[in-house]
């Protein structure tokens, strides 16, 4: 009976700490996808900035100047 008790605390402690490593991978894991979801939010908004300011530059050039 006391060896079946000490195999159960055994076993939960390993599992507690199979949690916790699952727990702290997540965690980084988190992380990581929030800084790359960042990373692409920033990237999409250089996108546009270049495509607006490629648009404005190539309308400008089918435009007349005034004088004409």
């Amino acid at each position: 009976m006391n060896q079946d008790i000490i195999q159960l605390q055994e076993t939960v402690l390993h599992q507690q700490n199979e949690i916790q490593t699952l727990s702290d991978e997540l965690f980084k894991q988190q992380t990581e996808i929030k800084s790359l979801k960042q990373m692409v939010l920033n990237m999409l908004n250089q996108m546009k900035q270049i495509y607006d300011a490629s648009f404005d530059i190539s309308s400008g050039q089918n435009e007349k100047p005034p004088h004409y």
